[in-house]
């Protein structure tokens, strides 16, 4: 009976370190496969920012360059980015600046607008004749117009109503 306990608690013994064996092979694959992982991300990385890099040299410095891409609104690389969901922290700070940007933009152009729409007017101001009395000549002409058609309606009227 002695030599069966003993050769049970051999049998245990081996079976845990047979599992610790198995235990440290799988924190090893692990380890591999993170450090593969990581070894991807950051080639992924580097390769993005080059690309984001010599993308923005070209548009600075190739004239047309916008153009031959697409001339779209968003750089091409913030495109690949936003179609990405799993791009780091970093890409939606830069898609967020992009976005707030071209909000900038578009309301510094709406007041170029506004600005335009009232130089025009004021040149219509300026060009416009007053008469001695203070009235636009415009202005007066279409009160005149109004008054010579209701007249001529009146003359009409009264010679309907004579010739009936």
């Amino acid at each position: 009976m002695a030599n069966q306990i003993v050769g049970q608690q051999q049998q245990q013994q081996q079976k845990n370190v047979q599992d610790n064996n198995q235990k440290q092979q799988d924190q090893q694959q692990q380890q591999q496969q993170e450090e593969e992982d990581d070894d991807l991300r950051s080639t992924s990385s580097s390769k993005m920012n080059f690309v984001c890099r010599l993308d923005r040299w070209l548009r600075r410095w190739l004239p047309g360059y916008n153009y031959i891409r697409g001339a779209s609104k968003m750089p091409r690389s913030e495109t690949d980015l936003s179609a990405n969901p799993s791009g780091s922290l970093g890409t939606t700070i830069v898609t967020d600046q992009v976005s707030k940007a071209a909000q900038k933009r578009k309301q510094q152009q709406q007041v170029k607008l506004d600005r335009q729409q009232q130089k025009q007017q004021q040149q219509q101001k300026k060009s416009e004749v007053y008469l001695s009395t203070g009235i636009a000549k415009s202005e007066f002409c279409v009160k005149l117009e109004n008054i010579l058609k209701t007249k001529l309606n009146k003359q009409e009227q009264k010679c309907m109503e004579v010739g009936d």
